[in-house]
């Protein structure tokens, strides 16, 4: 009887909490979100469907559009396609939280500010996808080299898919992403 009074609370415990960090992620939403109540609301219930299409969270949905949110892409129609894109990226990439998906993709897309955030899947993630399953290297490593590399190798005149090849190439001699990522961005 014991047993179940605590697997109750314990229960009852982790709604409440899901719920406030729910609510958090909806305020933070909401303070960056240009459009309008009715869109936000559509945004919150479509996040659960994304949620569930992508076997994720609606916390981690809604988080994802509020990071992307805080950098101008804040349309209902773009929140809702880099939230999906991020979400994608963690299922694709075995032991990637959400928010490394989504700092990852923020500094790329930044840093190659040619890519169309509509064709994110295309440009991104297909092609590190593609090659965390062909080479000796993983969709996180790639990630974090990106991360750290980007903006050098765009101001270098690189493109994301030779900034893609290169960090591959030194990451399977060095077989580490964050030192590679370093070394790609002091060249």
């Amino acid at each position: 009887m014991t047993y179940m009074v605590s697997l109750v609370t314990r229960t009852i415990r982790s709604m409440i909490s899901d719920v406030v960090e729910l609510d958090y992620a909806l305020v933070d939403l909401k303070k960056t979100f240009k459009g309008t109540t009715s869109e936000l609301q559509d945004f919150y219930y479509e996040s659960s469907n994304i949620a569930k299409q992508l076997g994720v969270t609606s916390q981690e949905v809604i988080t994802s559009a509020s990071s992307w949110s805080r950098l101008g892409y804040n349309t209902k129609q773009t929140a809702t396609e880099m939230a999906k894109a991020a979400s994608i990226m963690k299922m694709i990439s075995p032991n990637m939280d959400i928010e490394t998906a989504n700092s990852g993709l923020i500094s790329i897309v930044k840093a190659f500010n040619e890519i169309d955030v509509g064709n994110i899947m295309n440009e991104v993630i297909s092609p590190i996808n593609e090659v965390g399953n062909t080479f000796a290297v993983s969709n996180s490593d790639i990630l974090e080299g990106l991360q750290r590399s980007s903006a050098a190798m765009k101001m270098m005149g690189e493109d994301l898919t030779s900034t893609i090849a290169l960090f591959t190439a030194g990451n399977e001699i060095l077989q580490d992403a964050s030192q590679m990522g370093n070394a790609l961005r002091s060249e």
